[in-house]
């Protein structure tokens, strides 16, 4: 059994200001920070809200794009909706 090497790399929004739900965003990073250009990468959006101690935490996790070539950014469409991040 090999153990999946977690690593999570600086991410760059393309335009911060245009996050909302329904709209088609890109980010982007740096591949060789996670692997190859030959690997295969998923995207997960997480979505946090303020609990009561005005503390962010997790309210949902939704993977956006399943699988794609770790080729350094990606676009995809932030969805609506209880548990899509």
């Amino acid at each position: 059994l090999v153990p999946i090497n977690r690593y999570t790399p600086g991410v760059q929004r393309t335009d911060g200001d245009a996050w909302q739900e329904d709209s088609s965003v890109g980010i982007s990073w740096n591949p060789e920070s996670i692997g190859g250009l030959d690997d295969e990468v998923s995207i997960d959006l997480a979505r946090y809200k303020m609990n009561e101690d005005n503390e962010p935490a997790l309210d949902s996790f939704h993977t956006a794009v399943d699988s794609q070539l770790n080729n350094g950014h990606s676009q995809f469409v932030i969805t609506t909706g209880q548990g899509d991040g």
